[in-house]
């Protein structure tokens, strides 16, 4: 089963997909804007639990892409983080 999730962080498009395996996979791309040819790279990716404690950081990379692998089912916060 696979979900998709829009995010808009600042002026950063975050698009996020999930796929149901052995745990959780999250991952998608950070867009300048939403535009799909200006990728974002650099930027710190968190995935949070409600309580606001980080459970993961992840750098995007020069295409803008990120991944968390073996997620624990649940409720999390994402949030991107960028010195642009």
């Amino acid at each position: 089963m696979k979900k998709i999730f829009n995010f808009l962080v600042s002026f950063l498009l975050v698009v996020v997909s999930t796929t149901s395996v052995f745990g959780e996979t999250v991952n998608g791309h950070i867009y300048y804007h939403g535009d799909t040819t200006l990728p974002v790279g650099n930027v710190v990716v968190k995935l949070k639990n409600l309580d606001n404690n980080s459970t993961v950081s992840y750098t995007t990379l020069a295409d803008g892409f990120y991944e968390f692998n073996n997620v624990i089912p649940g409720n999390y916060k994402l949030s991107a983080e960028t010195a642009m």
